[in-house]
């Protein structure tokens, strides 16, 4: 008979690992099999619950897990907290019988007990959507995946093309001259660590211009980035403009295989308002970014409504057919129609627990 209880990490650890293998065979070789990331993931956010988990029995094997962290957001300038749900499994022996279902209608009601304002969802795999619409969950909008192009040399080779890489690239280097963003000369634009980033004197208050721009919007606190960009084996870089003192704009970048290719990952863009010409300075430093570290892409999820406001398709970027959707659904907080509308979020990356 199926069971479903509150997760404990104390006594059945190695079965949410075994269950994670089984649902995620595509990390086999990289840090998120680790320990060290589930508890970095799931015990180590900077909240006085750092996660909430959940579990699926049936008799004594792990079915079914079902997590959630309490991510901070403003929402129409009042503080909220959201159930990030990630890592959603159900075991292969077991799929189609309602264990996805089941265990998703008991997370939601727990969640929704502990006062967490509403949930978001960014799944991968589109076979659970049916599960989460029938537990309340509203596919609300699409982040579409956008690639710029800088070199062609690894995915030719992987299909035998090699040969053609001189003059592809030849053809990317000149999109790239076309598309490249002005320098901008009341700006400066450099590269620092995270932790050069969050001691940025202008950052607070960077950070509290750019909030109240956006009617719902992750708040990047310092502690709250120092944890999401804290995972083991991951290192992060931000891309800055300054006008003098002031931070205007910036992005939060990793490296990372995009399929066959070696890629920059943009996992988070902010511009301070006022300030249209620090986006060419942006996408520059970017570029510059990516050409050091023998990226040949670079990459990003963004709504329509941010990719028009950065100028993506201006800066060289090419919508491609990779679509990320975004679910959502009230809990403890109750929203109107504006909540599912996509052009009151400010959603990438970072948002989720990808990358």
């Amino acid at each position: 008979m199926l069971r479903m209880d509150i997760f404990d990490s104390n006594q059945s650890l190695p079965d949410q690992r075994e269950l994670f293998c089984d649902c995620f065979p595509e990390t086999e070789g990289s840090a998120m099999r680790g320990l060290a990331h589930y508890h970095w993931k799931f015990h180590q956010f900077p909240d006085a619950r750092p996660s909430s988990e959940f579990a699926a029995w049936e008799e004594h094997k792990l079915v079914g897990y079902y997590a959630a962290i309490p991510y901070p957001y403003q929402v129409f300038g009042k503080p909220a907290r959201a159930a990030m749900v990630c890592d959603v499994m159900t075991h292969s022996s077991m799929r189609g019988k309602g264990v996805f279902t089941k265990l998703g209608a008991y997370s939601v009601d727990s969640l929704t007990r502990e006062g967490l304002d509403f949930s978001t969802g960014y799944p991968i795999r589109p076979e659970v959507i049916p599960g989460h619409l029938k537990v309340g969950w509203k596919v609300a909008f699409k982040l579409p995946m956008y690639l710029k192009p800088l070199r062609s040399n690894r995915i030719l080779a992987s299909k035998g093309l090699g040969f053609l890489a001189p003059f592809v690239n030849l053809g990317c280097r000149i999109f790239s001259r076309l598309t490249r963003g002005r320098r901008g000369a009341r700006y400066q634009h450099r590269t620092v660590s995270i932790t050069e980033l969050l001691k940025h004197p202008d950052y607070p208050d960077f950070l509290a211009r750019w909030q109240s721009q956006i009617p719902i919007s992750l708040s990047k606190s310092p502690a709250f980035m120092a944890w999401r960009l804290g995972a083991p084996e991951t290192s992060y870089q931000a891309a800055l403009v300054e006008k003098g003192q002031q931070l205007v704009a910036l992005a939060i970048t990793r490296s990372c295989e995009l399929k066959e290719i070696p890629a920059l990952a943009i996992l988070d863009m902010m511009m301070r308002a006022g300030h249209p010409g620090a986006l060419g300075p942006l996408h520059r430093e970017l570029e510059r970014i990516a050409q050091q570290q023998s990226r040949e892409a670079i990459c990003g999820i963004w709504s329509k409504t941010w990719a028009s406001r950065y100028k993506l398709l201006r800066h060289g970027y090419l919508p491609t057919p990779f679509v990320f959707q975004v679910i959502l659904r009230p809990l403890a907080s109750s929203y109107g129609q504006e909540f599912l509308d996509e052009r009151n979020w400010h959603l990438m990356w970072l948002d989720s627990d990808d990358l």
